[in-house]
């Protein structure tokens, strides 16, 4: 089931109702409840209007709940090292004893990339934008979409 529409399908949409007004007076002059008519193509387009403040919103929530994931798995590693003395090669590594199942990544439906290194890991979702830009994010230079955990953390720059 289709919960998401693109850009285009809601601009689409919302002109719909107003590429053909001949046939829209038609229907509801022949109507047998013209105002509930009338009411649905208002309602429709109040509804379009609002899509891209609601698809903003569905967008923040899905990045909350990524990063929410992420945080499981990054207190799981530590736990895992606090038993271990060093990371996990793989993330599976960590269920169930660390982690009941561990959780992938909400935008690609995919599990999430992890980058163990000698001194720690970087593991994150490739984002919204659905592109594995290298696990950078917003605070990375050049700008990333990848909400990303890293061990450990990197050196701020001298200000």
């Amino acid at each position: 089931m289709k919960t998401r529409w693109t850009r285009e399908e809601e601009i689409k949409a919302l002109k719909k109702p107003f590429e053909k007004p001949e046939e829209l007076k038609k229907a509801v002059a022949e109507s047998k409840e013209p105002d509930k008519l009338v009411g649905k193509y208002v309602g429709d387009g109040l509804v379009g209007l609002l899509m891209p403040a609601v698809r903003k919103v569905m967008g923040a929530s899905d990045r909350s709940e990524q990063v929410q994931r992420n945080l499981h798995v990054a207190f799981a590693l530590a736990a895992y090292r606090a038993d271990n003395g060093r990371y996990p090669p793989r993330l599976d590594d960590l269920a169930p004893k660390y982690l009941a199942k561990v959780p992938g990544d909400i935008f690609s439906g995919k599990s999430l990339v992890y980058k163990p290194t000698a001194t720690g890991y970087l593991f994150y979702s490739v984002g919204q934008n659905g592109k594995d830009e290298g696990g950078r994010w917003y605070d990375d230079e050049p700008r990333g979409d990848d909400p990303n955990v890293r061990m450990p953390l990197p050196k701020l720059p001298p200000q």
